[in-house]
């Protein structure tokens, strides 16, 4: 039927009409239900049908009930009905002087737009049929809408068979012709938006979040669903995975208002890739299965394909190959028997990447030999260029190690093809591959150069609200080759080579507040009379930098990763459960610790009181180096340096102290028992918020039923140092929602403040954030060392460091500690120095239960 359809065009322009006609008769017969059907018959016979062919069960014009059912029972179909076929022959019959079928168009229109109407349904319809009446009186007014209707129904169309910027210039004429206000003009502004969005990305976000601002959601819901939809769709080409997530979610409940269950199965589809980038596996499985169950309905919806895309495509991200391409049969199965060949060349060329992966070679194929058939065949131009770049990431994966230059080549290809449709989400995998192919090809320059543009790319979402969960998902992808090529630097002796490659993807992490620079190269030094030590896990290698000024030096150590990561883990949870305090608490493991981390750098630390600035990394994050035990001298390493922790070399600044500005003090003893059963009271909090406010006698203090949402975050933006004593909540899968624990507000809500809530804030610069609360510096799983959830966010709102814990402190235990450490503070404002303070004097208490590391070396000082 598509190459039927084309061919009839191409004559139909030619000016052939006997063979056009014979060609239009030819394509009827093959595609009498499609889209372009309608068009087909308008070329053909130049008469409008009696009712709209290719919407199933369609009632006829006269017969009221049949209406009513139809708008009640198939709400999407009934608009698009409406707007698609019957104001757009409404519109051809006008234009042709046939007054009494344009009348009979127009009053099935308002029938099927009153039937939504009171339904509760989608309004649009009803209020472009008004929209029309009002402009009868007037007959140059009247064609003109006539003409916009024709060519919204054209520019559909159009929209419909591409895939990128197919339909723009109709639209633009319906926009322009529309008056301003109308349904017409709002529905023909959202596909133009949309049709803009592989062309010009910027300006599709403006026009379409201008019209989403504007959008009548009560009335309109399908069309503010739509709007939504589309840009979300946006988003998430730009990698901005969770808003576009938060898009689509809205965009479906819109949709399911306006009764459109098939195209809230559609945007259910999307949600699930937009969950699946974020690592919310769970999430992405609930919604492509709630978007499967909505079509078992609709059994030849084409958003069939799309559906079992994002559900394959999860299973493959989460390692089940087999389940994936089970999946991926059925899919590719689909869209052969529906016979669209841009959807049949994407789920072979899917299924042809996962069965190499699979070591199939030999079905994977069979699935290429049938992307090259479907290249043959006559396409659009869009839908062509299309296929061609989808299958070329399909042949690199039999290629990339057997033909490495050969797989660059079809790359090249790729790259250049996403990078002209403004599509990150797909030109980041081939320019992953590439990186990967060139390596192959022991091309390091080129993968590095390639690798460093997936950085930019990923830089560009680097803004406050982007959390690191999202930063983490787009570095998944490259994750192994920047690896290599690090080690391929390491293994030559280029200890400064390799230290900027992994500096490069670090700083890829970091919200945008956090990067002191974008290019890493020539900012990489530390403040005089201080040193800085790197670490990296690669395989069963320990690398280990240390960086003084600008001199860098290299140790490359095999060791056996899984023990050390084992010893990591043992150290943190046997001082977290030590609730005796008993002083000789996880001894071999920070012994052996010590040995593995520090003892190989440790001629580079000479120096008494040699200040150590760390940068943990993600398989380090949870070491608390503070209590990391030398056997040969028996001193912990907070006993020979001061400590600091940062998530990379680039974050280091030297920060003038500041000296105006509030303390603020807060206890969160007040909060909500019953909205949170789970916390225990907090009688210590309000304690150490009282004995704190002897050291400054001048603080504003919040506690009880005053340390509300509304107040703390007031103070805080006027505060050089604020301390908070009471619950923090951490959220390992979601760190942008731990929260800290405050009093209920107004009615009884907003009783927490969350990392997101914090990256929104404006701290004063410099200042200094005490946490007494428990894990609010533990790094969840492959997160960059130390700062996600609670610390990122108030680092990323301005301030210089937080003073957190690793593990679950108890409520009160940490008292004479916190005490110490303010009373050091306020006699210098260093907040690493105080803490080291702090820690030596329980260091040396006669207490055994203020000795242990279990108490002071939960807390450490993360930042500058």
């Amino acid at each position: 039927p598509q190459a039927r359809y084309n061919l009839a065009l191409a004559l139909d322009r030619q000016g052939l009409d006997t063979n056009a006609a014979a060609a239009w008769r030819a394509y009827l017969r093959a595609d009498a239900t499609s889209a372009w059907a309608a068009e087909a018959r308008r070329r053909l016979t130049g008469v409008a049908l009696p009712a709209a062919p290719g919407v199933p069960n369609a009632p006829a014009p006269g017969d009221s009930a049949a209406i009513d059912r139809f708008a009640a029972d198939m709400p999407q179909e009934a608009r698009s009905l409406g707007w698609d076929h019957v104001l757009d022959e409404w519109g051809d019959a006008v234009l042709k002087g046939h007054e009494a079928t344009a009348e009979a168009r127009l009053r099935f229109a308002l029938a099927l737009g009153y039937a939504l109407e009171s339904h509760g349904r989608d309004a649009s319809l009803a209020d472009e049929v008004r929209w029309i009446r009002r402009t009868g009186s007037s007959p140059a007014k009247l064609r003109s809408l006539a003409r916009a209707h024709r060519d919204f129904a054209r520019g559909r169309a159009e929209y419909d068979a591409s895939l990128n910027g197919r339909g723009l210039a109709t639209l633009a004429r319906v926009r322009s012709a529309a008056p301003a206000g109308s349904p017409l003009r709002a529905w023909a502004s959202s596909f133009y938006g949309g049709a803009q969005i592989g062309i010009n990305s910027a300006r599709a976000e403006a026009l379409l979040g201008k019209l989403d601002s504007r959008a009548d959601s009560v009335r309109w819901p399908a069309l503010a669903g739509r709007t939504r939809w589309l840009l979300a769709t946006s988003r998430l080409r730009q990698l901005r995975y969770r808003e576009a997530r938060d898009g689509y979610v809205a965009s479906a409940r819109l949709l399911a208002r306006a009764g459109e269950e098939e195209n809230r199965a559609a945007v259910q589809a999307y949600a699930a890739t937009a969950e699946h980038h974020l690592g919310n596996t769970s999430a992405a499985y609930a919604s492509a299965h709630g978007a499967l169950t909505i079509l078992r309905r609709h059994p030849s919806s084409t958003w069939l394909h799309s559906t079992l895309w994002a559900l394959a495509d999860a299973a493959a991200g989460d390692g089940y190959l087999r389940a994936a391409s089970r999946v991926l049969d059925e899919d590719v199965a689909i869209t052969e028997l529906a016979g669209d060949p841009v959807d049949a060349a994407e789920a072979h060329s899917t299924r042809a990447r996962l069965l190499m992966a699979m070591g199939e070679e030999a079905r994977a194929a069979r699935d290429l030999a049938g992307l090259r058939r479907i290249r043959q065949g006559l396409l659009p131009a869009q839908a062509a260029a299309w296929i061609r770049a989808d299958g070329w990431e399909a042949e690199v994966a039999a290629l990339r190690h057997a033909d490495p230059a050969g797989a660059v080549a079809l790359l090249d290809s790729a790259v250049t093809y996403w990078g002209t449709q403004h599509n990150d989400l797909r030109l980041l995998p081939p320019l992953a591959a590439r990186a990967e192919a060139r390596l192959a090809g022991d091309d390091v320059r080129g993968a590095e150069s390639d690798l460093d543009r997936v950085l930019r790319l990923i830089g560009a979402v680097r803004r406050p609200g982007v959390s690191p969960v999202d930063r983490m998902a787009l570095l998944r992808m490259i994750g192994a080759v920047s690896d290599r090529i690090m080690m391929r630097h390491a293994r030559a002796g280029d200890a400064w080579g390799a230290l900027l490659r992994l500096e490069r993807t670090r700083t890829a992490l970091l919200p945008a507040r956090l990067a002191a620079v974008r290019d890493v190269s020539g900012h990489l030094r530390t403040p005089r009379g201080e040193v800085a030590v790197e670490y990296a896990l690669v395989g069963d290698t320990l690398l280990v930098w240390t960086l003084r000024d600008t001199a860098v030096r290299l140790v490359r150590r095999t060791v056996n990763a899984e023990a050390l990561v084992r010893s990591v883990r043992s150290a943190r949870s046997a001082l977290e459960q030590a609730r005796e305090r008993p002083e000789n608490a996880a001894t071999a493991d920070l012994h052996r610790l010590y040995d593995q981390l520090i003892r190989p750098v440790r001629t580079a630390l000479a120096g008494a009181e040699l200040p150590i600035t760390l940068v943990p990394g993600e398989a380090f994050a949870d070491v608390p180096f503070a209590a990391l035990l030398d056997p040969r001298t028996n001193r912990y390493l907070v006993q020979d340096h001061p400590l600091r922790v940062v998530p990379s070399l680039s974050a280091i600044r030297r920060l003038a102290s500041i000296t105006a500005g509030e303390t603020v003090l807060v206890s969160g003893a007040g909060f909500d028992r019953r909205a949170e059963p789970g916390l225990d009271p907090l009688p210590g909090a309000d304690a150490e918020v009282r004995l704190l406010r002897r050291t400054y006698p001048h603080a504003t203090v919040l506690s009880g039923s005053s340390a509300t949402r509304a107040n703390v975050t007031a103070s805080f933006t006027r505060a050089i140092l604020i301390h908070f004593a009471g619950h923090a909540v951490l959220d390992d899968q979601h760190p942008e929602r731990s929260r800290l624990v405050l009093a209920p507000g107004e009615g009884g809500m907003g009783g927490e403040l969350s990392a997101k809530d914090l990256e929104t804030l404006r701290l004063r610069w410099g200042s200094v954030v005490v946490l007494s609360a428990c894990e609010t510096l533990r790094s969840p799983a492959a997160r960059p060392g130390g700062f996600a959830g609670l610390a990122d966010g108030f680092l990323a709102a301005g301030a210089a460091g937080v003073v957190g814990s690793l593990w679950r402190v108890e409520d009160g235990a940490t008292l004479p500690m916190m005490l110490e450490f303010h009373r050091a503070y306020r006699e210098r404002p260093d907040g690493a120095a105080a803490l080291r303070r702090a820690q030596l004097r329980m260091i040396g208490s006669r207490d055994a239960r203020e000795r242990s590391p279990a108490g002071w070396a939960a807390f450490r000082y993360a930042g500058n």
